[in-house]
């Protein structure tokens, strides 16, 4: 199975905070790369990030953010939620 399809399937389970259920979600996530998104570079946008939704279900979201060299996303805080999140470069 597809390691994103997979990370749908795993989310899916873990949508109730089961935590073992949420360390398979980051276990699946440690096994995606840039080739499991579709492409084997992403044209960066040079001025701004990109977000892509992936899903966006009632319990969870899978998103990517696209980031250019040299900027970042400011620290910000996710109430009421947990968020598992991977760096792709």
């Amino acid at each position: 199975m597809n390691p994103v399809n997979e990370l749908f399937r795993a989310c899916e389970k873990a949508a109730h905070l089961n935590y073992q259920d949420l360390s398979r979600v980051a276990t699946v996530i440690n096994q995606i790369d840039m080739s499991c998104l579709g492409e084997s570079e992403f044209t960066f946008p040079t001025q701004f990030c990109e977000f892509v939704e992936i899903a966006n279900e009632p319990s969870f979201q899978i998103a990517l953010f696209k980031v250019p060299a040299g900027h970042q996303i400011p620290l910000h805080d996710h109430p009421g939620m947990t968020v598992l999140s991977k760096v792709i470069y």
